[in-house]
């Protein structure tokens, strides 16, 4: 049993024994007395008879931990007498007590304030504010017997979802894995490669009430010093690259996630582990691109020699604050190694969102054709990158996933990337494979 359990059991007698009977039954009845069990339970518990009772006479209480019905029975020569817990007069009880026969302990389900839902075994319903997929792939049923996780187990959480990631980099990914629990209000359960099998399925072990198989995301440490053909189907081709999450699939050159079964794994750049702070975002971002999860807009890959090439002249350069007011008014000219990122793409919308990629372009790139052959170009220093440029002590915080397109602060009001193309990353995150 899995909770202390205190009952007083009350004999419920038929007479009729062998023509011995009534006087051996008297003999129990006025040596009847309370049987209390507290604690954990004991398989085929047996009580003390009273002295002189007929050896007929047996009383057996058999317990179990698991879900099986135990009865507890007094009997002579196979004539029943049936015994009860105090104000209930069912004379079969479920271990654990399951007085709503969900087959789940009613203890669990009143202490998670759940036992007046009415949920069957099968339920899987978890919602959130501002996400359109309810559930993570773990049925009711499946949460209460629970898992293995870092060698402990634990029951897990029918009011919140869970997502399952194999973490074999260590503790330096858990302040990212926090960071992204409270971004997308779920809880993140670490398991080891032990404690999962290769296909990474976490509820391999359900026989009953399965609702579908829920897939772990791998975590794992790589090297990216010679991208390999998944590395550079994904997007990776140098060792730049902070961590990917690599995708099974690909259309048109884009990578298609919808859950975590759409994954292969994700991967983190072994050299760059020692960078905490760009750690602690690529975690979120990556593992959210594991739950389907989109940029804001397309990426892009442009660089300041290129778009120098096609601007003869015509070019004019604004640098602003982490405010987006401008603090310089003349042309500045950038190495040629600088990114640029055009309006509408991964920079656009809310700039705190853990999906926008505003820190990591220097310039926003937006163009306008003047007349018939006459194109110009504005260059705008993200204020990221001038924070990097002026060492301001201010620093730059992506928390949250936005739960719309709007563009805010420095993308606000018309000002730098705008609006996002995509957006309302919160909405979008999906755990359940099935």
């Amino acid at each position: 049993m899995h909770r202390r359990l205190s009952a007083l059991l009350f004999l419920l007698f038929f007479i009729f024994h062998n023509g011995k009977a009534q006087s051996d039954l008297q003999k129990l009845i006025n040596s009847a007395r309370v049987i209390k069990q507290k604690g954990p339970a004991k398989n085929n518990v047996k009580s003390q008879l009273p002295p002189g009772t007929n050896n007929s006479w047996r009383v057996s209480v058999t317990l179990s931990r698991s879900l099986a019905e135990a009865s507890d029975v007094i009997s002579s020569g196979g004539c029943p007498i049936m015994a009860h817990f105090k104000n209930e007069r069912e004379s079969i009880v479920s271990i654990p007590f399951d007085k709503n026969n969900n087959h789940l302990a009613d203890a669990w389900e009143k202490g998670l304030g759940i036992f007046d839902k009415g949920y069957s075994p099968e339920w899987d319903d978890e919602a959130e504010t501002g996400n359109k997929h309810n559930g993570d792939g773990i049925t009711l049923y499946e949460e209460y017997r629970g898992v293995v996780a870092r060698d402990k187990f634990k029951r897990l959480d029918p009011k919140k979802k869970e997502l399952f990631i194999i973490n074999k980099i260590g503790p330096l990914i858990r302040p990212g894995l926090r960071l992204l629990e409270r971004a997308a209000d779920i809880k993140v359960v670490e398991l080891s490669s032990s404690e999962i099998r290769d296909d990474k399925i976490v509820n391999f072990n359900s026989k009953a009430f399965h609702g579908g198989d829920q897939t772990a995301i791998r975590c794992v440490k790589h090297s990216f010093l010679e991208p390999d053909a998944t590395d550079k189907q994904n997007g990776a081709k140098s060792n730049l690259v902070m961590g990917l999450l690599e995708a099974k699939t690909m259309i048109d050159g884009s990578p298609v996630v919808r859950s975590p079964k759409d994954a292969i794994e994700y991967r983190v750049n072994e050299e760059r582990l020692g960078e905490a702070l760009h750690l602690l975002k690529n975690v979120p971002h990556e593992l959210a691109h594991g739950c389907g999860v989109k940029h804001h807009g397309a990426d892009v890959e442009l660089k300041w020699k290129i778009a120098k090439h096609f601007a003869v002249g015509h070019d004019e350069m604004v640098v602003v604050d982490m405010n987006g007011n401008n603090i310089l008014n003349t042309i500045f000219q950038p190495a040629d190694d600088d990114d640029i990122a055009e309006t509408n793409g991964a920079a656009t919308g809310n700039v705190r969102c853990l999906m926008t990629y505003d820190d990591d372009y220097e310039y926003i790139m937006a163009k306008k054709v003047i007349g018939v052959e006459t194109t110009k170009y504005t260059f705008t220093i993200t204020p990221y990158r001038v924070k990097k440029r002026t060492d301001s002590k201010k620093e730059f915080l992506q928390t949250i996933f936005c739960t719309n397109q709007t563009g805010t602060e420095w993308n606000g009001n018309g000002k730098l990337s705008g609006d996002a193309a995509n957006g309302n990353c919160l909405s979008q995150f999906q755990i359940r494979d099935w």
